[in-house]
C-alpha cells in the first residue's frame, strides 16, 4: 500500500476512535489532523478541553487521544488533568464500548497502546482488557466434549443490546449438526436459542466431537436443567421479571429423530404427526393415506406406539413442560423449498421420457423468464431468479422466490392447466 494510501487509513483510524469515545465530533476530514490551527471541541455541559493543551504546535494523533481519552457518563469531555474517574470504571466503559462497537483486536490494542501514555494502569491487550477467560469448563460428552454458555448469559447479553419490552419471552430452540472441514470428521453440534419475533440467535451450548453424541439426553442435560429454572421461576433483569416459556424445537428430520429418541426418516414408522406405517419406493419412504390417526404428547410419553421409538427410557426434554410432538414442527426449509419444490422443479426440467417432462424450449422460455424478472426484483428479496441451467445450485431462498413470487408468472401458458393447478396445491 502507497506510504499516503496507509497513513491516510491510520488516520482515519484514528477519527473514528476518537470519535466513538465521544470526544471530537466536529472534524470534517484528516486534513484537521494535519493543520496548525487549534483543534475545535464543542461545548459540552459546560466541559472543554483546557486551553493549554490546543496551544502552540498542534499535537500529533497520540497525544490527542490521550487528551481526549475519557467520556464521561453524560458526555463529558475529560482531560488528563481533571480525570475523576476510578481506573476500574473506565475499565469496564472502554470495554464495554470495545465489545459494542465491535472493535477489531489489533485496533483495539493500538488503542490501548496510545492510551497507556496517559493512563498507566490500563492493560496493554485487549484480552485483559475484557477479561477474557483463559481457560473453559469443558464436560465429557462421548466421544466429543461439551461447552455450556448458558441460557442466562444469552439472554443478559442479548436484553443488554435489544429494546425488548415485552415481558414475556417466547424461546425458539435450534438443534443441528455441521462439519468443521471437507478433511475431517470434525463436526459441532450448537444448542441455540432464539427470542420469538426477534432476529438475534443466541448461543447456549456447544458440543465438538469426530461424530454427533451418542447419548442425546447426556448432550442436552445442562441445556434442560438450566431451562427447567427459567420456565418455573422466570428471569429478573435490571429489577425487572420475565416470564420466560418454550415456543418451540426447530430442527431438521435428523436432529430430531436424535434428540427425540425416534426412527429417522428412512424408518417405516418415522412420521412424528401420525401413526402411519410408510411403504417402501424406489428407495424411499413414502406415506399415501392423507387422514390418519395423529399423535399425542400423551402417547409419546406413554411409548404407546413402541414402533415409533428407538429409544424407550425417558428422554431429558421430557421433563420439560412442552408438548413432545406438537412443539417439534417440520421445518420449512427442508420440507417446502429443498424438499417438494426442488423435487417439481427436478421432475420438470431434469427428467426424461415421462408426461410431465418438459422439452428443451420450454425449458429455455422459462428461463428467459426469470432473468427476465431480475429488475423487478426487490431488495427485500436476498437472491434475484436464476437460470435454470443452475437448478442444482440453487439455495433454499431461491426455491422459495420461485414458489410464492416467480414461478405463478413464469410457468403460465407454459404447464398445461392440470399441472398448472398442481403446481399452485
Amino acid at each position: 500500500m502507497p506510504y499516503k494510501r496507509k497513513s491516510r487509513k491510520y488516520l482515519c483510524e484514528a477519527k473514528h476512535v476518537i470519535e466513538s469515545l465521544g470526544a471530537v465530533q466536529n472534524i470534517q476530514d484528516e486534513a484537521a489532523f494535519d493543520s496548525d490551527d487549534e483543534m475545535y471541541v464543542p461545548e459540552r455541559s459546560g466541559n472543554i478541553l483546557p486551553e493549554e493543551s490546543v496551544e502552540g504546535e498542534s499535537p500529533d494523533v497520540e497525544e490527542r487521544l490521550a487528551m481526549v481519552c475519557v467520556p464521561g457518563r453524560s458526555g463529558h469531555i475529560v482531560s488528563e488533568d481533571s480525570i475523576n474517574v476510578e481506573p476500574s470504571d473506565f475499565q469496564v466503559r472502554l470495554a464495554r464500548w470495545v465489545s459494542v462497537s465491535n472493535i477489531s483486536n489489533q485496533a483495539a490494542n493500538n488503542l490501548l497502546q496510545l492510551l497507556a501514555e496517559k493512563i498507566p494502569n490500563l492493560p496493554k491487550d485487549v484480552r485483559a482488557l475484557k477479561s477474557t477467560p483463559r481457560s473453559i469448563v469443558k464436560r465429557i460428552v462421548d466421544p466429543g466434549e461439551y461447552v455450556h454458555y448458558g441460557i442466562k448469559d444469552a439472554l443478559t447479553d442479548f436484553l443488554s443490546k435489544c429494546q425488548y419490552g415485552c415481558l414475556d419471552i417466547s424461546l425458539n430452540v435450534n438443534i443441528d449438526g455441521l462439519p468443521l472441514f471437507k478433511s475431517s470428521l470434525k463436526q459441532v453440534w450448537p444448542i441455540l436459542i432464539n427470542v420469538h419475533g426477534t432476529k438475534p440467535v443466541l448461543v447456549a451450548g456447544i458440543y465438538a466431537g469426530s461424530s454427533k453424541p451418542r447419548d442425546a439426553s447426556l448432550y442436552l442435560k445442562e441445556f434442560v436443567e438450566e431451562l427447567q429454572l427459567f420456565v418455573s421461576e422466570g428471569m429478573i433483569y435490571h429489577n425487572k421479571y420475565f416470564n420466560i416459556n418454550i415456543r418451540a424445537f426447530v430442527c431438521d428430520a435428523p436432529a430430531r429423530a436424535f434428540i427425540l429418541g425416534t426412527k429417522y426418516h428412512s424408518g417405516f414408522y418415522s412420521c412424528n404427526k401420525c401413526t402411519q406405517k410408510g411403504q417402501s419406493f424406489q428407495r424411499r419412504i413414502i406415506f399415501l393415506r392423507s387422514e390418519n390417526v395423529p399423535r399425542t404428547d400423551h402417547d409419546f410419553r406413554n411409548r404407546v406406539y413402541t414402533e415409533h421409538h428407538n429409544i424407550k427410557d425417558r428422554l431429558i426434554l421430557e421433563n420439560l413442560p412442552i408438548d413432545m410432538v406438537n412443539q417439534f414442527p417440520f421445518d420449512y426449509m427442508h420440507v417446502v423449498c429443498l424438499g417438494v419444490m426442488k423435487t417439481l422443479l427436478v421432475a420438470l426440467t431434469r427428467v426424461r421420457g415421462h408426461p410431465f417432462s418438459l422439452d428443451r424450449n420450454k425449458i429455455g422460455l422459462i428461463s428467459s423468464k426469470l432473468l427476465s424478472l431480475r429488475k423487478f426484483i426487490p431488495k427485500e428479496i436476498k437472491r434475484k431468479p436464476r437460470s435454470l441451467k443452475d437448478l442444482e445450485r440453487f439455495k433454499a431462498s431461491e426455491f422459495r422466490t420461485f414458489l410464492l413470487y416467480s414461478g405463478p408468472i413464469v410457468l403460465k401458458d407454459i404447464l398445461d392447466p392440470a399441472r398448472y393447478k398442481h403446481f399452485y396445491c
